[in-house]
């Protein structure tokens, strides 16, 4: 689950949009959250972990920004945000990779431009 149209700063999107293409490639379903702007960091495995959070997961929440996660492992509270994150995956829509491939100049060459600062960001 990815922001879609309500997203708050359009570069950074942009910036995670270039390896759009590579994880469609490898049969990674993307799908946009679309009610509004989603600001969640919540990740769950198999029932078993989560991580919940403030972190992005990029370089610069990693190595450079004060963030925190934290690491869940009672299957109850796993349950309780598996079963948040489906009816969030209700409002979203699904990317479809030959759309996708067929993506305007504009939205390429804005991706070009944004893997430049990747490192930093």
């Amino acid at each position: 689950m990815l922001p879609g149209r309500h997203a708050d700063k359009r570069f950074i999107q942009i910036t995670g949009e270039a390896s759009y293409q590579r994880l469609l490639e490898a049969g990674v379903a993307l799908r946009t959250y679309e009610v509004s702007m989603m600001h969640a960091k919540v990740m769950t495995v198999d029932g078993t972990v989560a991580s919940v959070g403030s972190a992005n997961f990029n370089q610069r929440s990693l190595r450079h920004d004060d963030e925190a996660n934290i690491v869940v492992f009672d299957p109850d509270v796993i349950a309780v945000l598996d079963r948040h994150l489906d009816e969030d995956l209700q409002h979203c829509d699904l990317l479809d990779p030959h759309e996708w491939a067929d993506r305007g100049l504009f939205q390429r060459v804005a991706e070009r431009v944004t893997e430049t600062v990747n490192h930093w960001l």
